[in-house]
């Protein structure tokens, strides 16, 4: 099973800013701190392109065929 909360509470001043980040620029979609992740997991996957997407409840139109 995989400790989430410990996991948190040891990154907790990294994450607490970028997702401070977020709501203070309002930019949920695409935007800098998305394309920031994109290109560290790009970096740390060894891939050219990955395509970050959110997941809600149901069809998402933001991952490509509604995943």
């Amino acid at each position: 099973m995989v400790d989430l909360q410990s996991q948190y509470f040891k990154n907790k001043n990294e994450v607490d800013n970028a997702v401070l980040n977020v709501f203070e620029s309002a930019a949920f979609i695409n935007g800098p701190e998305v394309q920031s992740f994109q290109a560290e997991l790009e970096e740390y996957l060894g891939v050219k392109n990955v395509i970050p997407c959110a997941k809600r409840h149901g069809r998402s139109a933001n991952c490509p065929n509604g995943a």
